[in-house]
Order: C-alpha cells, then sequence, then structure tokens
C-alpha cells in the first residue's frame, strides 16, 4: 500500500484521492442515467465493516480527499453513522480534508445532518444538488423524480449559513426543453448565495434502448443490457468506470451468458475504465452487457 504523496507505476501524478462505495444500487429509473447498469434497482449495503475499514485505511495514510461514489449517499440510517466515523478519523488522523459525494434526492433534513457532521469535524464537502431540470413535462420524460426547488432553495440557504458551497447540476438537450423552458429552469435554479455554483452539461441524448437479445439464453432468458448513445455539443471530459466489457456476465444451470457490454468514441473502441477529452460533437456509445441465463 502506498501512502499519499506515493506515486503509482508508471504514473507521474501523486496518489491523493480514493474512491469507495458504502452500498451499490439505485432505486431511481432516470433514463438518462447509467451508474454501472444499477439503475431502477434495490439498494445493496456494503458491510460496514469493511467500509470503516477502507476509511481508517484512507486517514492512516493521510489521503487528504476522499469520494464516497454512492448513487445516492444518505439513502441509508446508518449512512449518517459513517460520516460520523469519517469526522472521528480525521479528528484522530488529520484525513482526510475533504469529502465528495452525491446526496439522495429530496431528504433535505438528512442531508443536512450528514454535511453539518462533516463540517464540524473539520471535512469539507460540497453539496451536489443534482436538478437537471425544473420543467415538470421534462423531468416526466426523462423519468426523473426531482428535488423539488423550494427544498432545493431550503437546502441552499442552510449550506450557505454554514459556511457550506453547493454544486447544482442541470443538463441541456433532454427530451421536451425548449428555449422557453430552458430560460425559465435557469431563473428558478439561480439563487442570491455566493457559495452556490452551477454545472450545465451540455450533451444531447440520440438513443435510449433496450438493446434486444444480449441476455444469455437459458429456461430463464437473461435480462436484456440497455444502448445509450450521447453526444456533446461542447468540448468535455469524460471518465468511464464499467465492467463486464470483456466477458458477459455468467450463465447459470447451463444458461448461456450474457453478451459483454461495450464502449465507443465516434465508433472506435474505448476500454471500460479510461478518461478521454471531447470535442464537440463527439458521440458516445455505451451498450450494457446482458444478464446471464438459467436453465
Amino acid at each position: 500500500m502506498r501512502k499519499a504523496g506515493d506515486r503509482g507505476a508508471g504514473c507521474d501524478t501523486e496518489i491523493t484521492l480514493m474512491t469507495l462505495e458504502t452500498n451499490r444500487g439505485c432505486p431511481y429509473g432516470c433514463t438518462f442515467c447509467d451508474w454501472g447498469q444499477a439503475v431502477h434497482t434495490r439498494v445493496h449495503e456494503l458491510p460496514l465493516e469493511r467500509v470503516h475499514a477502507e476509511l481508517e485505511w484512507i486517514a492512516r495514510h493521510g489521503l487528504p480527499y476522499v469520494y464516497i461514489a454512492d448513487a445516492n449517499f444518505g439513502i441509508r440510517r446508518r449512512d449518517l453513522g459513517i460520516v460520523e466515523h469519517l469526522g472521528n478519523l480525521r479528528r484522530v488522523h488529520g484525513a482526510p480534508a475533504f469529502c465528495y459525494f452525491h446526496l439522495t434526492k429530496n431528504a433535505t433534513e438528512r442531508n443536512l445532518a450528514t454535511v453539518a457532521s462533516l463540517h464540524a469535524a473539520g471535512v469539507g464537502c460540497q453539496v451536489v444538488i443534482s436538478m437537471q431540470d425544473t420543467d415538470a413535462r421534462v423531468l416526466a420524460a426523462v423519468r426523473r423524480s426531482n428535488i423539488t426547488p423550494e427544498r432545493a432553495v431550503a437546502l441552499r440557504r442552510a449550506c450557505n449559513d454554514q459556511g457550506i458551497p453547493t454544486l447544482n447540476e442541470l443538463l441541456l438537450g433532454l427530451p421536451g426543453q425548449t428555449l422557453a423552458s430552458l430560460r425559465t429552469t435557469f431563473t428558478s435554479a439561480v439563487s442570491p448565495y455566493p457559495g452556490d455554483s452551477f454545472f450545465i452539461y451540455p450533451l444531447r441524448v440520440l438513443e435510449y434502448r433496450l438493446r434486444h437479445d444480449s441476455g444469455g439464453e437459458g429456461k430463464q432468458r437473461g435480462g436484456d443490457g440497455v444502448i445509450r448513445e450521447i453526444e456533446t455539443l461542447v468540448p468535455a471530459r469524460m471518465s468511464l468506470l464499467a465492467d463486464r466489457r470483456k466477458r458477459g456476465p455468467y450463465g447459470l444451470q447451463g444458461g448461456a451468458d450474457g453478451e459483454p457490454g461495450r464502449n465507443q468514441i465516434n465508433q472506435r473502441d474505448i476500454p471500460a475504465k479510461s478518461s478521454h477529452q471531447l470535442q464537440a460533437g463527439d458521440r458516445i456509445l455505451i451498450e450494457t452487457p446482458g444478464g446471464g441465463g438459467w436453465g
């Protein structure tokens, strides 16, 4: 194991950030999202002992940044205890100094308790509010269960009172968006608080459908994956973290394996775990793997 400041093999940059998950899965089914093909699924908690051990390793090795990569951190009752444990580690080891996460939707009071606990322990954080849009028709088109504008403003106000910055996300290119609806969204999203910043993702969703016949054959055929194609409207940076691209999910009891996934930029295959600089007009194709068959 390497400490903060060490360099990885063949890497010229210092190791300053570690990523971990405390759970996996997402109960929401937003059509623009593919959280590791775990959307619209039951949330499975990782063992708490493992989570604590990973956080303790990060703190002992002095890594200043930790990214909790849950789809909806704070959605489980135990999550407040996890950040309290992280705060105690900060007090003992002086690390980590900053924690980044995606908070669950609409749980305003619980989210405030989460960030307040970190803030009290001296752990910096930035509250991410993923609104995407405020137009009801657009949200219905992408199956988005959104945080209401009133709750978003209340969360921003509380964060401003405690000196905690917020990062607010909006998407361009969603189905049903018009120039008039975007003006309304931008107007309602902007707040008077100096700690608020806004990220606008200018993307166009070209295709979103089932990947037919990608599930493995069997008495019970594996579920089909999905196909998403997205076009970038401006230069952008893309990071990809995917699995099952070389071999599909296993079949069981004689069932066939599912089809492996595939990732492409402008019809060129790219690795499952990679980062890329994109130009306006680049097209990203994501084909998720099919499930393994049974019997």
